[in-house]
């Protein structure tokens, strides 16, 4: 007793791994003693066992829903011109009709301008809602390329185009953060519009995250704060799409957006960039490591003295200072460094077996209003099926496993042979 009197009634922990046993049980009747044998441990590894199989199964059945709602997405977004064709369509009609009308109603007052407006496009409203409808649920069925033939048939559309017809919108604004990184991400997607004949400008907004210099991402805990801002301005008709990394975005969006594209995925692996050692492992061999939280995202080695990927990007210096000494090795996603042409100073690319890399990293997303149903027509190009299964697999067991900025969690999907793996 006046042992744990020194102890300041600490309470004190005995492991007892010896046969036959070397511990009282009956020690566990005294305050703050806590007495555990092999069989104890064994119940604790069985337990934590049986629960992590229980989470793997939760996961399972989350990735395959995930799955599926991404083919429907898929099969859905193939009728999407139709459904343009066929308001553009309507809408035509309505102006000739009403400028017909104004012949015969001679002159009319502001308000019954906007009357008619209004009631014209109640009734057109009320005349496409049963065929689009209707179109969006056959997407899934067998019969949905008869019932989108017979729709265009009915009305008259015009053979079916996979990209928009041009001149529906003369500019189109592209909202982004100033980061080198990112205005990167965003003049990619610029020459790809501007290939196909459209005029693109880009907004650059200042995000929460930008702002926050001196603290780490994780400790904020604010979902969102490279991008909410830009879907402020998103929301407020200030720009016409936002071009994301999509390991930034959050697994929820507002029902206000919708992701028109996620574009054909870089190497999704994470990269070990330093001066002084050629492999990560030479590094391991020197250093005791810890697991931690890399960035705002992802869990991965956090090495003793390596900066992490949130804090090194931010404040743009990274390469410099992995080359000044100051911290003997960086970890980066390696599909930046080859986006900014920096590939020369990488060592290795870290196996995702060894460190899982962040969910959705590699990839870039265009995000859009979720009524605007030609701008999603006009970024479906770039739309890739194999980077949009992935990466809404990766993102699905992030949300349904609570991940964020608090919970580090990997998550890396391949397709192999038509497989989703």
């Amino acid at each position: 007793m006046k042992f744990l009197q020194r102890r300041k009634n600490r309470p004190m922990f005995f492991i007892d791994i010896a046969v036959p046993r070397d511990v009282d049980p009956e020690m566990n009747r005294l305050d703050g003693i806590f007495v555990y044998d092999i069989d104890d441990l064994q119940s604790v590894v069985a337990s934590n066992l049986s629960d992590r199989k229980s989470e793997a199964d939760r996961a399972e059945h989350i990735v395959e829903a995930e799955v599926d709602r991404c083919f429907a997405r898929f099969n859905e977004k193939d009728i999407v011109p139709t459904i343009v064709s066929l308001q553009e369509q309507i809408e035509t009609i309505r102006q000739a009709e009403i400028d017909r009308a104004r012949g015969r109603l001679g002159a009319m007052t502001p308000e019954q301008e906007m009357a008619v407006d209004g009631l014209t496009k109640a009734i057109v409203n009320k005349i496409l809602h049963t065929p689009i409808t209707t179109l969006k649920s056959a997407a899934h069925e067998a019969e949905a390329n008869t019932l989108e033939e017979t729709i265009r048939r009915i009305f008259n559309l015009k053979p079916k185009l996979q990209e928009r017809p041009a001149g529906i919108m003369a500019r189109l604004r592209i909202g982004s953060r100033g980061s080198q990184l990112a205005l990167w991400q965003a003049n990619h997607v610029a020459a790809l519009l501007r290939e196909r004949g459209h005029e693109v400008s880009i907004e650059v907004i200042k995000t929460t995250g930008d702002k926050i210099t001196e603290v780490a991402l994780s400790k904020v805990g604010t979902k969102g704060m490279f991008t909410k801002e830009i879907e402020e301005a998103l929301a407020e008709k200030r720009i016409d799409l936002a071009v994301h990394s999509l390991k930034d975005l959050p697994t929820e969006l507002s029902g206000e957006f919708t992701l028109a594209a996620i574009l054909p995925r870089e190497d999704a692996r994470d990269a070990f960039v330093s001066k002084k050692f050629e492999r990560s492992d030479l590094f391991l061999n020197m250093h005791v490591w810890e697991r931690a939280a890399c960035g705002a995202r992802h869990s991965c080695e956090r090495f003793v003295r390596i900066w992490s990927e949130s804090a090194a990007w931010q404040r743009g210096y990274a390469l410099a200072e992995a080359g000044s000494g100051e911290f003997d090795a960086i970890i980066l996603a390696a599909a930046g460094l080859k986006r900014l042409g920096l590939e020369e100073y990488v060592r290795e690319r870290l196996p995702v077996d060894r460190m899982c890399p962040a969910a959705g990293q590699g990839a870039l997303a265009v995000e859009v209003r979720a009524g605007d149903s030609v701008t999603v027509q006009v970024i479906s190009f770039m739309d890739d099926v194999a980077s949009r299964a992935t990466t809404s697999c990766e993102r699905a067991l992030l949300n349904g496993l609570g991940g964020g900025c608090q919970v580090p969690i990997g998550a890396h999907a391949e397709v192999h042979d038509s497989e989703l793996m």
